[in-house]
């Protein structure tokens, strides 16, 4: 797409020659009347020097078109010179975000083809559409400003950063034999025991006989007697401001990859109504992390999370990650031992409370940590326990 828009600049001289030009006659000044076709004929002459505009051909990339928060992505234009002179050397500029990049182009003789690779911010996590990269040129005056818009528009994802931890343990003895809990994962062809309904079970589970027998609903449950399976609570509202929502983030991202790497189900619960479940292996890593680098700060409560898992299933794991919870938070975490097998919870502080001392709930895990490096160590710990 091309325009040729007037600058303010150009705008405010087509404007003022006619009226000088109108005033100079008016009062019989022929400086003025000069003075006002010189600015016309300025902004004229500008515009023509930018008739002449560079015929070229861009193709544009992005690699890796994924990566976390820090690490190195790059843009690499490829553009050809479809006109039989040589293209001058133009400045293209690549829309990033609210950003635009300055990509230096050169001097093309006709038909020849160069290749430009720049580097792309990637400090802040986040979805960011790039492009499209538009040429401009110039007049020496900067009356007249022309640009030629090209290509559609790319999307870096930039997933929160993250590091390589073991999964959460399990205290549940996986056996051939059959499960141990009833809070074994759900969803395997082996049956476990008959329970009462909950909210959301199959229907084409129900125990007939049970049911007539108790007089309640009830339904046969199958586990999983192999994998040991999470469920990650985050807390992704802005408790604590943006700087240790983005610490939780890189926790979250961290635990998650913790199970899909191996093959593990894991499932992600946020404040604001997320629920994502994978059951690990294949693309869930990279499409969990999509999920992350997207997630917006939302306005919920903790609490009301957890107390939507607390009429669940269950599970082997729960991981709770917040920041300084309060005590509807740990009221609902204190109930959580009966539902799953192992519960932890990850408190993301600020640096100025790292030394207090650290919450407590009877048959919960606990781990302090301040950014990343100091989460890696005490889940370390943790794990070792």
């Amino acid at each position: 797409m091309r325009r040729t828009p007037i600058t303010r600049r150009g705008l405010a001289l087509l404007v003022a020659g006619p009226v000088l030009v109108a005033a100079g006659w008016w009062a019989g000044y022929d400086e003025l009347v000069a003075a006002g076709v010189a600015a016309v004929v300025l902004v004229a002459a500008s515009a023509a020097w930018l008739l002449v505009r560079p015929r070229v051909e861009i193709e544009r990339e992005l690699w890796p078109d994924r990566v976390a928060a820090g690490e190195v992505a790059y843009g690499r234009v490829k553009v050809r010179n479809l006109s039989s002179r040589p293209s001058a050397g133009f400045v293209a500029h690549e829309q990033f975000g609210a950003e635009l990049l300055d990509v230096a182009v050169p001097r093309l003789p006709p038909g020849e083809r160069v290749s430009q690779a720049y580097r792309l911010p990637t400090a802040r996590r986040g979805v960011v559409p790039v492009g499209p990269m538009r040429i401009g040129r110039a007049d020496p005056l900067g009356l007249v400003d022309s640009e030629q818009r090209h290509g559609d528009v790319l999307t870096l994802w930039v997933h929160p950063r993250h590091v390589d931890v073991a999964p959460q343990p399990s205290r549940f003895t996986r056996s051939l034999e059959g499960p141990s809990s009833d809070t074994s994962p759900q969803g395997s062809i082996t049956f476990h025991a008959v329970r009462e309904y909950v909210r959301g079970d199959d229907l084409r589970k129900v125990h007939w006989r049970s049911t007539a027998r108790t007089g309640t609903l009830m339904v046969r449950q199958y586990v999983d007697t192999s994998l040991p399976d999470v469920t990650l609570a985050l807390d992704s509202t802005v408790t604590g401001g943006a700087d240790l929502l983005e610490v939780r983030l890189e926790v979250a991202a961290s635990l998650l990859l913790a199970s899909t790497v191996r093959h593990f189900p894991v499932r992600l619960v946020g404040t604001g109504g997320l629920d994502v479940a994978s059951r690990g292996g294949g693309n869930s890593s990279q499409e969990l992390l999509d999920v992350l680098a997207a997630l917006e700060p939302d306005d919920g409560a903790l609490a009301d999370a957890l107390n939507a898992l607390s009429r669940g299933h269950g599970g082997a794991g729960l991981v709770v990650i917040a920041s300084q919870p309060g005590a509807g938070v740990l009221d609902a975490l204190g109930g959580m031992p009966r539902r799953f097998g192992c519960v932890t919870l990850v408190d993301v502080r600020p640096p100025s409370t790292a030394a207090t001392v650290p919450v407590a709930v009877r048959g919960v895990g606990v781990v302090t940590c301040t950014d990343l490096g100091s989460f890696a160590a005490a889940w370390a710990r943790q794990v070792a326990r």
